[in-house]
This record gives C-alpha cells, sequence and structure tokens, in this order.
C-alpha cells in the first residue's frame, strides 16, 4: 500500500474513473518522487469552482546547457482520464513567468500533449516527461 492510498481513495470518490485516475497518480509519483497531492479548490475561467485532486512539485527541465527544476502544479479533472489535466508553472518568488507558445502570462502550460488528449493513448504520468522535452524549446 501507497503512502497516499488512503488520501487518494477518499480524494478520487468522486470522480468518473477513480481507479484509472489513481492509477496514473500513483504512476506520477513513482517516476517523480517530489510530486505531492492535495484536494483544492480550481476556480475556473468563468469562476465556477470545483474540489479536484493536484498535485505539486518539480519536473527537471535542461535549458542552454544546465538543468533546472521548474516548479509545477497539475490538476486531474473530475472525469480524468477522458479530459487532460490543466497544468500551470508555479513561480517562486525569485522567478517570472515568461510567456512563449507553451505558457501564458499566468502560468498555464498548453503543450500539444494536453491538445491533442486521448483517453488510452495519453497518460498524465507522461506529462512531466513530455513538459521537460517541450518546455525548454520556448
Amino acid at each position: 500500500m501507497s503512502t497516499y492510498d488512503v488520501f487518494l481513495n477518499t480524494s478520487l470518490s468522486k470522480y468518473a474513473n477513480p481507479d484509472l485516475a489513481k492509477r496514473d497518480v500513483l504512476c506520477v509519483f513513482t517516476t517523480f518522487s517530489d510530486m505531492r497531492p492535495k484536494l483544492d479548490t480550481f476556480v475556473f475561467n468563468d469562476g465556477f469552482r470545483k474540489k479536484l485532486l493536484q498535485f505539486d512539485g518539480t519536473i527537471p527541465v535542461l535549458y542552454k546547457g544546465a538543468t533546472y527544476n521548474i516548479p509545477v502544479s497539475i490538476w486531474l479533472m473530475n472525469k480524468h482520464p477522458y479530459n487532460p489535466p490543466i497544468v500551470y508553472v508555479r513561480p517562486t518568488s525569485t522567478m517570472q513567468i515568461k510567456s512563449g507558445r507553451y505558457v501564458d502570462m499566468n502560468g498555464k502550460i498548453d503543450l500539444p500533449y494536453l491538445k491533442e488528449w486521448k483517453h488510452g493513448e495519453m497518460k498524465a504520468k507522461s506529462l512531466p516527461e513530455k513538459a521537460k522535452v517541450d518546455l525548454p524549446s520556448e
């Protein structure tokens, strides 16, 4: 049993596919061990609020020969894995968000991987790895 089993079972109980969501989340934790889950309120652009599973942590990104640990927040939609996660860069107090092709001024990450999300072909566990590859091309 993982450290997060009870928390995930409770947090994902209202999700449409809790077992699939839990499987993906546990895979993310296996690959990126500093990711931490929490249940929090996500506010959509239209003001609608929803309690969703969020995990925060860093992903290592190679940029101009150096590796930077970029802090991110990944929100799993309640219909995961049928809907893609929503991902944000969460800058520290000494960082600034630089908008570009894949990151907007609010830090929202919009990778092709997320735009082309298809259930059964794409998994949340691959998202941090894809971000490692795509973000430096900014």
